[in-house]
């Protein structure tokens, strides 16, 4: 017998079950979810659930990137230029990247697993990791900031506690999901092989 849940669906994460939120979490943003306002203001919607009254999503400013707010508030259409649609995407991966503490690594960490909710590192859908330290960011949010564990291989600890956690889990997995979909979009340029002569 499948267990089951018994969270309010509301739209927000934190008002659901903890079920419920890390597979809430886990998901992508479909094809479309970059719009515009009604004021030609481009933004990422980052989660609206049908039947629900609410949406979330991310502008670009600084003073508060991540809203949400009810659907009526805002009236969102698709681009009519894809060159506007390209280089909003452009500006909004950066955005992400930068405010969300992120990079696209050139060299790959070397852990496996989450040390939040145990999901296997890096996620399929993107290699991106934390400015601070350096460590792959979950699709929950969590990185190693802030953390003290075991490094398998050497049979060491590691002790990152004196890095302060970013931002809240879930800002992180938003920014993360955007990047993951800007990128999807118009892929990171990868770096350049070392040549070594003998």
């Amino acid at each position: 017998m499948s267990e089951k849940c018994n969270c309010s669906n509301q739209m927000s994460p934190p008002e659901t079950c903890e079920r419920c939120r890390r597979e809430f979490q886990k998901k992508q943003l479909p094809d479309g979810s970059l719009r515009y306002t009604s004021e030609e203001e481009p933004i990422i919607v980052l989660a609206s659930r049908i039947g629900s009254k609410k949406v979330r999503y991310l502008q670009m400013k600084v003073s508060k990137p991540i809203v949400e707010c009810n659907s009526t508030e805002v009236v969102l259409h698709d681009s009519a230029s894809k060159s506007k649609l390209q280089d909003d995407n452009k500006t909004f991966h950066a955005f992400a990247l930068e405010y969300g503490k992120l990079v696209h690594p050139e060299k790959k960490p070397k852990h496996s697993h989450c040390n939040k909710c145990s999901e296997k590192l890096p996620s399929p859908k993107g290699e991106i990791t934390c400015v601070q330290c350096g460590s792959y960011v979950c699709l929950c949010g969590s990185c190693l900031c802030g953390e003290k564990f075991l490094v398998q291989s050497t049979q060491q600890f590691v002790n990152l506690e004196h890095l302060e956690k970013p931002m809240s889990l879930d800002d992180r997995s938003d920014f993360l999901k955007v990047v993951i979909y800007c990128a999807k979009l118009d892929p990171p340029p990868q770096p350049r092989p070392v040549l070594r002569f003998k």
